[in-house]
């Protein structure tokens, strides 16, 4: 049985294989111009970025080559998931990359609702830092039949078909640029949270066809109008990137078995190590924190902290998350507050 850090190299080799199939290229084509058309999206221009899906074949490939090698275990992707609704705006830096270009298995699937009313999971993103920007891919794996696409494929095409097609499919494309904000997008409630329970239905029509419908436990009204707003999937990228650069998170570095330098050989790729990232424990007080005799302990609520970095010579304040602590004596009483907070369903 494969590892965690193992799965991230078996997977890279995957994208690797899938990038070389015949069939790919026509399925990039035929990405492009359903990207392009549109009515919320076509203001991406892929067609313009790439000319043909031949083009951005080879963009991918070559980001796949150089990129460094991340494992998102499931607590770290939760902590980002809650924290990235209210991270504060501002602009990016190369600084919040953890690697100029990186390639990155999530433990768990990101899941969100976009503006075509569907539910998508990314299961990986490739990113490539270039000209003052980086660009973002995201992959689904087409087994995941919680992914509305992978659904209607195998509705159409049923399990023969599918497995003629790659195993890692492309889902999105964005860029970001730096000193700027993070981009805007067209969205209603997204992403959904970890703990969302989805049950999705599948019915066949008269006519042969398949009509699939869902439904999650969490309150999201899709009656109303999107709304333009910061994009929740930026922003939860941006998020986790900082998280795994700060103290909270746990860094193990794990070189590939045998087996797999011989896989990324035979796939022509660079043999690298894997970066597992899961969430440190939490103890101890505040770094930078004067002594002062307290007479009891309390805790100290999770909340964004602007923090000075040197970057090219200069000073600059980012935002870094404070976990939760216990602030004060360990030999003195623990204060309890009266506040009570009330969740509502």
């Amino acid at each position: 049985m494969r590892s965690a850090a193992e799965d991230v190299v078996h997977r890279k080799v995957m994208l690797a294989d899938d990038l070389a199939m015949p069939i790919t290229e026509a399925l990039m084509d035929n990405w492009i111009d359903y990207e392009d058309s549109d009515q919320f999206m076509g203001n991406r221009t892929l067609r313009g970025i790439y000319q043909t899906g031949a083009n951005l074949i080879t963009d991918m490939r070559a980001v796949l080559n150089v990129s460094e090698n991340f494992y998102v275990a499931r607590p770290m992707m939760e902590l980002a998931l809650r924290l990235s609704e209210d991270m504060p705006d501002e602009e990016l830096l190369p600084h919040d990359l953890p690697a100029m270009q990186g390639w990155m298995w999530y433990a768990t699937p990101y899941r969100q609702i976009d503006v075509r009313r569907k539910i998508l999971h990314d299961h990986a993103i490739m990113w490539s830092a270039f000209g003052g920007q980086v660009r973002v891919f995201h992959f689904t794996d087409r087994t995941d039949l919680g992914d509305s696409v992978n659904q209607v494929l195998y509705g159409h095409h049923g399990e023969d078909m599918m497995r003629q097609l790659p195993m890692l499919n492309l889902n999105h494309v964005f860029d970001m640029r730096f000193g700027e904000l993070l981009p805007r997008s067209i969205t209603w409630d997204t992403p959904l949270p970890a703990d969302a329970v989805v049950d999705a239905q599948r019915t066949e029509n008269p006519d042969g066809s398949h009509t699939i419908s869902w439904y999650t436990d969490k309150a999201i009204n899709l009656n109303e109008e999107p709304r333009q707003t910061r994009s929740p999937m930026a922003a939860f990228i941006v998020t986790l990137w900082r998280l795994c650069q700060q103290s909270l998170a746990s860094r193990l570095v794990e070189d590939p078995s045998r087996t797999a330098r011989r896989r990324m050989g035979k796939a022509h790729l660079p043999v690298s190590p894997i970066t597992v990232i899961s969430l440190r424990r939490v103890s101890g007080q505040e770094h930078g924190e004067s002594h002062v005799e307290w007479q009891h302990r309390w805790m100290v609520r999770g909340h964004w902290r602007r923090q000075p970095y040197r970057e090219n010579g200069e000073t600059v304040y980012r935002y870094i998350y404070i976990n939760p602590y216990l602030k004060g004596p360990e030999d003195m009483p623990l204060l309890h507050r009266d506040k009570v907070n009330a969740l509502v369903r």
